[in-house]
């Protein structure tokens, strides 16, 4: 089943929590995201590029944020110390 791309845009900012998650196509194929401190809505992260469509499957949707995953342990490892008793990673 495929979900459109507000959907899937929420269940990436459940997936965060307690991080704010803002994403938006960037082009037809791609998304930007960006990673925010919800209190003071500091930018923590912004990643462009994500290959996407305005219509996600699952997989789709696990494969981005695996891949938004991967570019905090590469760019802001200390956000994973801070928030991973919320949500998974790996």
């Amino acid at each position: 089943m495929k979900r459109s791309f507000p959907a899937a845009c929420v269940q990436m900012q459940e997936h965060f929590a307690p991080l704010g998650l803002e994403a938006s196509m960037d082009s037809p194929n791609s998304m930007q995201v960006r990673i925010f401190q919800p209190g003071s809505n500091a930018t923590l992260l912004s990643i462009a590029g994500i290959a996407c469509s305005a219509s996600l499957h699952r997989d789709d949707i696990a494969r981005i944020i695996d891949e938004i995953e991967s570019d905090i342990r590469l760019l802001q490892p200390q956000l994973l110390n801070q928030s991973s008793a919320a949500y998974s990673v790996g």
